[in-house]
């Protein structure tokens, strides 16, 4: 496997997509790497607060299932 961007870069970007395979990928992150999260990185990569909270409270749903 070849690492070519960060993990918070990589779901802030699929979280903006509109396709649901990245929505399908957003699980699958959530379920493997959730722990791997910075959310201070993820939180400086956001537009807003609100997208930022969006982001968490979505992928706390999704480690959650």
């Amino acid at each position: 496997m070849v690492k070519i961007t960060s993990l918070e870069v990589l779901i802030v970007t699929k979280h903006r997509s509109p396709r649901d395979q990245d929505h399908e990928d957003l699980y699958d992150i959530a379920q493997t790497k959730f722990s791997e999260i910075d959310c201070l990185l993820l939180q400086s990569l956001t537009k807003s607060d609100h997208e930022f909270q969006v982001i968490k409270t979505t992928m706390n749903q999704y480690y959650k299932m």
